[in-house]
């Protein structure tokens, strides 16, 4: 009898807002890509484990300044920097993780 040769594939399934992703090791870059684009729109991976994780965008502040002074604003007058955090919680809501994935600037409104 002749041994069989079949290779066994591994999926890995990550849910981001209302999507399941469904991927292998050879589309994990391109479906990272398309995650990442989804959680600066503001949604939130699920993990099988009971994780979440997404973005969280706070303002830098001068407390020391007043009104419009407090805040870093682009050479336009137009948008406020900001830091985006990447935070990962447990099923709980317990942060686990909290890093800065970097500063960006959005608009005051």
């Amino acid at each position: 009898m002749k041994a069989s040769s079949k290779k066994i594939m591994t999926l890995n399934t990550v849910q981001c807002g209302t999507t399941r992703h469904i991927f292998d090791d050879a589309s994990r870059a391109e479906v990272e890509a398309k995650i990442h684009r989804q959680m600066i729109n503001g949604n939130a991976i699920y993990h099988e484990d009971g994780r979440r994780e997404f973005f969280l965008d706070e303002a830098i502040v001068d407390l020391t300044a007043v009104g419009s002074g407090m805040y870093s604003w682009d050479k336009a007058g137009e948008k406020i920097k900001h830091k985006r955090f990447r935070i990962i919680t447990t099923n709980d809501s317990t942060i686990i993780s909290k890093t800065v994935e970097r500063v960006v600037f959005k608009s005051w409104e």
